[in-house]
């Protein structure tokens, strides 16, 4: 089953204590922010300062969305029975640790104009506003690798339901097939040749049953 990976990445990997614990925390964290942002945009923000921090703002709320996805639809890739054959991960987990570690450490100089938080933590808690600020930056490890997850989930979705029909497809094509020495005349009345066709009908019929649940489940 080559999508095993792809399932553990976008599904198996949030079904975990901690995989639910961290998807809360950030659920607070950033939702708290963006309450907070929000009242200051209605009331406080000027135009200019506005604009510089309304990206992340905007981007926050397709992060909420990705996290309340994984919390409230745990089943639809669970859902889904079969398995592929495992990807090898080593450079993929090695890419990801870089780059989110990179994130971390390299401070910019606009992190204040970007992140509203950051301003927050510079104007109201000087003292401790590198420390604050490298905590919520922190966050972004992960939440850069959240907003990834939908787009994760549609393409295992979509490959399932594309290889089951596939499989489906070549289980019909040789539904009829049946190594035999009689004439087709003769296997009509042939009571072995009839089981098996039955048997094979109903399995087709099952699996594309089963296809139609999944499909209206997902």
């Amino acid at each position: 089953d080559c999508l095993k990976t792809l399932k553990f990445l976008c599904h198996g990997i949030f079904q975990t204590k901690i995989g639910k614990v961290a998807l809360l925390i950030l659920a607070v964290v950033h939702g708290s922010v963006v309450l907070i942002q929000t009242y200051f945009i209605a009331f406080v923000l000027n135009s200019h300062e506005f604009m510089t921090s309304s990206p992340v703002y905007f981007g926050i709320f397709y992060v909420l969305s990705s996290i309340y996805m994984l919390l409230a639809r745990p089943d639809l890739i669970r859902n889904m029975q079969k398995e592929y054959t495992l990807w090898k991960t080593d450079s993929t987990i090695l890419f990801f640790v870089v780059n989110a570690t990179l994130l971390i450490l390299v401070p910019l100089a606009t992190d204040s104009q970007t992140f509203f938080a950051i301003k927050c933590f510079e104007e109201y808690f000087p003292n401790h506003s590198k420390i604050l600020s490298l905590i919520y930056k922190s966050t972004f490890v992960l939440t850069g690798y959240i907003v990834t997850v939908p787009a994760l989930m549609f393409i295992y979705y979509t490959q399932h339901i594309k290889y089951q029909v596939i499989m489906l497809l070549e289980h019909v094509k040789y539904l009829t097939h049946y190594d035999c020495d009689k004439e087709w005349e003769d296997l009509y009345y042939n009571v072995r040749y009839q089981k098996e066709i039955t048997r094979r009908i109903l399995f087709c019929i099952k699996r594309h049953t089963g296809l139609i649940i999944s499909m209206n489940n997902g």
